[in-house]
């Protein structure tokens, strides 16, 4: 269940559901695919702008991604 988990665990559950590679969504993002594989992986994260970004492309709430929240 994509909700329970942390922020990194929610980014890759949401790219896994929608079927996007991490090439893919990088791309469709515009930063690259090292920079995705480092926000999965908990390395690094996203700036509030990507996050935006990717909520919009992954047909989720912006809250939700960033916080767990409905």
């Amino acid at each position: 269940e994509c909700a329970r988990m942390n922020l990194t665990t929610r980014i890759l559950c949401s790219r896994k559901d929608k079927k996007f590679s991490q090439q893919a969504l990088a791309d469709l993002i515009g930063i690259s695919r090292s920079a995705l594989a480092q926000w999965e992986t908990s390395m690094s994260s996203p700036s509030l702008d990507n996050l935006r970004k990717m909520a919009e492309i992954l047909e989720v709430s912006f809250e939700w991604l960033a916080t767990g929240r409905e």
